[in-house]
């Protein structure tokens, strides 16, 4: 039986976000359940050793893509830092799966003739998530999140290793929605993906795009679902996107206005904030309306509230493992990471060893699991994504192109800040979309490249 590998990954685009609700409906046990959430794992892999198969029965090889030497490096990185600090194996393997699990969808992308029918139904497919899962969270936000929506809770154990499926475990906030994907960040990073999306096709220059309408609207109540997560960081990175995309597409009126209302409103909430104050709230336990959650933003009391946390991580953690000079890291294994923090320091910095939120600043966390020279290979992988865009929006020819380059892009710059603030990579539902983007990109690149390359060799 032939495979489609277009099918399947338009079948794992619709599946994913909606992953944990659709599982926990399955009238097995909770081993069984919980294996089950490692489906669209394996079935990732397995359809990545297929393409593997048919390029070893056909004589070729993988495609080379730009990513591939730093990325050699940063496995080779992870997986010595294991042995050299005596980490368990397997927890240190489940540290770098953690992290690049999606990157096989890249290679997937890469390594497949793309054409244009896949790519337009892929954008209609993502268009139609974002509206499915804005309406289901608007739905929530006002009559509230019931058991129907609520993931099934569960613990699955490997060899000693508790896996927890959620990347946060202190709760959301009073009044933030879920979606299908069963806490409000992961819905927060799955819907600024798509926000950015819709941007690029909204202010992009093709006329053949149709039904420009719809896209304002799916826009406006994609913005709203946003705002009912109440994830600070995804709303602050979806203003920087929007700023990015009118730079991008040289909307200089537009770009005017925007700067214009961004200044006033950050002019009008500080002089609220003087003028009639703003305690702050911790919006875990105490609801307050979207408005006020980002007003709080502004007040001095955020910053004096949030001191301790993922300010401690950045200044204390991270500032002593630079100082420390963690060349390749203290090994991906979360225990052992913290364990080692704690001894280097002589007890100074003994409070890693029980602080929850420690990977929510997931610079440092990759710093400390893969040292200085990891963090450095991480960062050129994205760096030669970036270029690679960059070269797509440059040299072709096919605008559903330009629109997954621009997105990509604008993806990578807003993600950079946002990764200080919270595990971006480690979402399902935005690893995958990430991957899913920079693979289509990177298969435009590298066809333009060998195009570029025959042109030349035959002058």
């Amino acid at each position: 039986m032939k495979i489609n590998p277009y099918i399947l990954i338009i079948a794992l685009i619709i599946f994913l976000p909606s992953e944990d609700f659709l599982l926990k409906w399955l009238p097995v046990s909770e081993t069984i359940y919980s294996l089950s959430r490692f489906f669209s794992e394996i079935f990732i892999y397995s359809l990545f050793l297929i393409i593997i198969l048919n390029k070893i029965r056909k004589g070729t090889f993988l495609k080379k893509t730009p990513i591939d030497f730093p990325l050699i490096l940063f496995l080779i990185i992870g997986i010595f830092s294991i042995f050299y600090n005596h980490a368990p194996i397997l927890g240190g393997l489940l540290g770098i799966r953690t992290l690049l699990r999606y990157i096989v969808v890249y290679y997937i992308l890469v390594n497949i003739n793309i054409n244009k029918k896949f790519l337009i139904k892929t954008i209609y497919i993502i268009i139609f998530m974002s509206g499915f899962e804005s309406i289901v969270s608007i739905y929530q936000h006002f009559f509230g999140i019931s058991n129907f929506w609520l993931p099934r809770e569960t613990n699955l154990e490997i060899a000693g290793y508790k896996k927890e499926f959620t990347v946060l475990t202190s709760g959301i906030e009073q009044g933030a929605v879920i979606g299908t994907l069963g806490h409000s960040v992961n819905l927060a990073l799955f819907l600024l993906i798509q926000y950015i999306f819709l941007l690029v096709i909204i202010f992009t220059n093709f006329s053949n795009l149709k039904l420009k309408f719809v896209f304002y609207i799916l826009f406006i109540i994609n913005f709203l679902a946003l705002l009912f997560t109440y994830s600070r960081g995804a709303i602050i990175a979806s203003f920087i996107a929007f700023f990015l995309v009118l730079v991008i597409n040289k909307r200089k009126i537009l770009l005017f206005t925007f700067l214009s209302l961004i200044t006033y409103l950050t002019f009008l909430f500080s002089i609220i904030n003087i003028h009639v104050g703003t305690s702050y709230t911790k919006v875990k336990k105490e609801y307050v309306n979207p408005i006020d959650n980002i007003r709080m933003i502004f007040s001095s009391e955020y910053l004096e509230a949030t001191e301790g946390s993922r300010q401690w991580v950045l200044q204390e953690i991270g500032g002593f493992l630079l100082k420390n000079t963690v060349l390749i890291g203290l090994s991906p294994d979360e225990f052992t990471a913290r364990e080692k923090i704690a001894k280097l320091s002589k007890g100074t910095l003994e409070r890693i060893l029980y602080y929850k939120a420690f990977e929510d600043v997931y610079w440092v966390a990759i710093l400390a699991y893969f040292g200085i020279v990891g963090l450095l290979l991480y960062l050129l992988i994205l760096y030669k994504l970036y270029t690679s865009a960059k070269f797509v929006i440059k040299y072709t020819k096919n605008y559903i192109y330009i629109i997954f380059s621009q997105t990509l892009i604008v993806l990578l710059i807003v993600t950079i800040p946002l990764t200080f603030i919270v595990r971006t990579f480690e979402f399902r539902a935005f690893g995958f979309y990430f991957w899913l983007i920079a693979g289509i990109v990177m298969n435009e690149y590298i066809r333009l490249k060998r195009n570029t390359n025959e042109d030349t060799a035959n002058k």
